[in-house]
């Protein structure tokens, strides 16, 4: 029934949240493996895969992007 009404099913929902807030700490100098388990995954790979699937890139391919249109290093954020 939940399928029907939103088109996705609970655990799309539960993954496309998850990964947005997991967005939002990768930009706030998390890494990876931390943003991982602060939004709920058990693994860092099945976070990378789910991560991919719905981003199309990894947490650090996002993270380097989005740092470098806002015109900052790796190297700079993490300083």
């Amino acid at each position: 029934m939940f399928r029907k009404s939103t088109g996705k099913t609970c655990m799309e929902i539960i993954s496309l949240e998850r990964i947005e807030a997991a967005k939002k700490l990768l930009l706030r100098n998390y890494n990876s493996k931390e943003t991982c388990y602060q939004v709920g995954f058990n693994s860092q790979n099945y976070f990378t895969k789910i991560f991919k699937k719905l981003c199309g890139m990894t947490p650090g391919e996002y993270r380097s992007g989005k740092l470098a249109q806002q015109g900052v290093t790796d190297k700079e954020f993490n300083r």
